[in-house]
């Protein structure tokens, strides 16, 4: 039995670079130690071993608890918490988390998955088409909880994570307040630098499934023998494909698809983009990538493009550009085809 090889590029991995100032992703109050508190001498009062208004920004596996303790008085065990001043920037590291960074790559388009039209059993036939001919639709990903339909997005993000460690602890206080809550700490940054990595799947990217047979469907058309709605959707898909990239050579058909490689051949209902809109959707990608800047929280962060790397990746290495021992085989440069994964229905 002859196996078919899958030949070109398949994922698009990109190395990344940002920096900037302060903390943009906070992970809110946190539970901690009060410093003048003895664990020996005073294990019976709560209050004054814990302190409820500390704010800790996102940190790499920290954890408050520093070990257990145990009432002298009545046998109850407890947590004894770390203090403020045991924080560790340079162990537990500063990071932005994934799902910000996605809010924030796609935050032109960020509520538009919960407009009333789409939620329902039976969403409205145009607006899924305005939402797949789209970055969300294309890019992004969504899942439709009262339909279940979804598109799995073809963009894997890791977190931002910093090199610097440049935390500190600051008191802080409300002017003329004067209750409990008026005087609270939080652990802030200075200047940051983050690294990270992404990849861009290209079998995710290229097929967009219209079939309920394998419970992956972005959406479910109808074909009635004169018309299929799926053709309607393949047009407005290639039409924002050319408008993105001013290649008239993207295309996006609708047809019957079979998975190269499988057993049993099982033909899906869905739209297979060309190699020309594929790589339309790549350079956006790359794009917004490169130029992500993201400021909230009164911190800032930034994306610095000249020393993001790129590899189109053509082996079975998957994320090559993060291991060393790959670094003189990358791509920065298309120089093949993307891979095909799909074939239309011979049967």
């Amino acid at each position: 039995m002859h196996i078919e090889k899958i030949e070109g590029i398949k994922s698009v991995d990109i190395q990344i670079e940002a920096a900037g100032f302060g903390v943009v992703n906070w992970n809110g109050p946190t539970r901690l130690r009060n410093h003048n508190f003895d664990p020996h001498k005073e294990q019976s009062d709560k209050n004054k071993r814990i302190i409820e208004n500390h704010t800790l920004p996102k940190l790499r596996g920290f954890s408050p608890v520093a070990r257990q303790g145990v009432n002298s008085e009545t046998g109850e065990a407890f947590d004894i918490l770390k203090t403020a001043a045991e924080i560790d920037p340079k162990k537990n590291s500063l990071y932005i988390s994934q799902n910000c960074i996605r809010h924030f790559l796609f935050k032109d388009q960020a509520y538009d998955a919960q407009y009333k039209a789409l939620k329902s059993a039976s969403p409205d036939f145009d607006s899924v088409q305005k939402l797949l001919a789209s970055e969300t639709g294309l890019l992004r990903g969504y899942v439709l909880p009262e339909s279940q339909f979804k598109r799995t997005s073809p963009l894997l993000i890791q977190d931002f994570e910093d090199t610097l460690g440049n935390g500190q602890y600051e008191q802080m206080g409300r002017a003329g307040e004067r209750d409990a809550n008026s005087i609270f700490s939080k652990t802030t940054f200075g200047e940051t630098h983050y690294t990270s990595y992404a990849s861009i799947d290209i079998e995710q990217l290229q097929f967009i499934c219209l079939d309920k047979k394998f419970d992956n469907a972005a959406y479910y058309v109808e074909t009635d023998g004169t018309h299929c709605s799926g053709d309607q959707i393949a047009e407005q898909i290639t039409a924002y494909l050319v408008a993105i990239s001013g290649d008239n050579e993207c295309k996006a058909t609708f047809g019957e698809y079979v998975r190269r490689g499988t057993i049993f051949n099982q033909p899906q209902q869905g739209i297979l983009i060309n190699d020309h809109g594929v790589d339309a959707l790549v350079q956006l990608m790359v794009d917004k990538i490169k130029s992500l800047s993201i400021k909230q929280a009164k911190g800032y962060m930034s994306v610095t493009p000249d020393k993001c790397k790129v590899d189109f990746n053509d082996s079975s290495h998957m994320m090559r550009i993060a291991q060393p021992q790959y670094e003189s085989d990358l791509s920065e440069k298309k120089a093949a085809p993307y891979a095909v994964y799909y074939a239309p229905n011979q049967a």
